[in-house]
Order: C-alpha cells, then sequence, then structure tokens
C-alpha cells in the first residue's frame, strides 16, 4: 500500500485527516462549554495525541483513558485475542474503562489479510478497527451513567 502511494497523496491525506481531527476536537471543545460530556477514541499511540489540539482539552479537563481491546474480546479469524491498544478521551470519568490485557495465550497479529470467513481477503487492520461489542457495552454504561 505505502508504495502505491506518491508524497503528494501522502500529504493530501495526511491534511485531510488534520482537518478531522481539528473538526473532532472542535466538537468535543463546544460540547464541554455547553456543560455536555463528550469522547473521543483513537489508537492509544498514535499521532492524534502529539498534535496541540490535545493538550488544549486537557487544559478545560479532558483526560486519556487507555485499554487493551483484547480484554474486551477483539480477536482474530481463529479465535486468538489481538492486542490493540485503544485509548478515549472525555470530559467524564472512564476510569472502568482501563483494562489491560492479562491473556494467558499467544495473540494474533494485525498485520497480513484475513485468511477465513466472512471478511476472507480484507486487511487485518481494516477488521481489527471495529469496536468489539464488549467494548461498546462498557463505553455506553458510562455514557448512560453520566447522563443520568
Amino acid at each position: 500500500l505505502t508504495a502505491r502511494r506518491s508524497s503528494e497523496d501522502w500529504a493530501a491525506l495526511r491534511e485531510e485527516a488534520i482537518l478531522h481531527l481539528q473538526f473532532s476536537m472542535h466538537l468535543m471543545w463546544f460540547q464541554n462549554e455547553a456543560g455536555h460530556g463528550a469522547s473521543f477514541e483513537q489508537p492509544e499511540h498514535c499521532g492524534s495525541w502529539q498534535t496541540p489540539y490535545w493538550p488544549a482539552l486537557q487544559q478545560v479537563g479532558f483526560e486519556k483513558t487507555g485499554f487493551d481491546m483484547c480484554v474486551y474480546g477483539l480477536v482474530d479469524e481463529h479465535g486468538a485475542p489481538l492486542k490493540k491498544s485503544g485509548g478515549i478521551a472525555a470530559n467524564r470519568p472512564l476510569d472502568d474503562l482501563r483494562l489491560r490485557c492479562t491473556c494467558q495465550q499467544e495473540h494474533g497479529v494485525v498485520e497480513g489479510s484475513v485468511s477465513v470467513g466472512p471478511d476472507k481477503g480484507k486487511r487485518r487492520s481494516e477488521v481489527a478497527a471495529r469496536y468489539p461489542e464488549q467494548l461498546c457495552m462498557a463505553w455506553a454504561r458510562l455514557i448512560f451513567r453520566a447522563v443520568r
């Protein structure tokens, strides 16, 4: 994939990603200013957390919670857990999501293509980008608790 894109293509993709990030961060800022909850998910160690936008949100009370998705049921097509770290920033407590891997079995890798099943031929990174249902339910419980 990398070899097929020119430096101009990568620059355009980065610019688009920055615009999306700015928009998302502005939404979170406005939600916070209005007294509402807001949250934002990104891979735990991605570049979004290194931009100037994230410290600005930290200054008004947003905190990042890290977690491992294998704890929430992320597995590969063979049932092996996938240790993909996520991060959610929010202006409400998310400590209940801060779960780290305690798996005793070997993890699958988020590389290459899926070899069997309904996602056969798709990139593992694309399939692993889907939120596990257990994570969605835990996140939804926290949101529900915050608005009650």
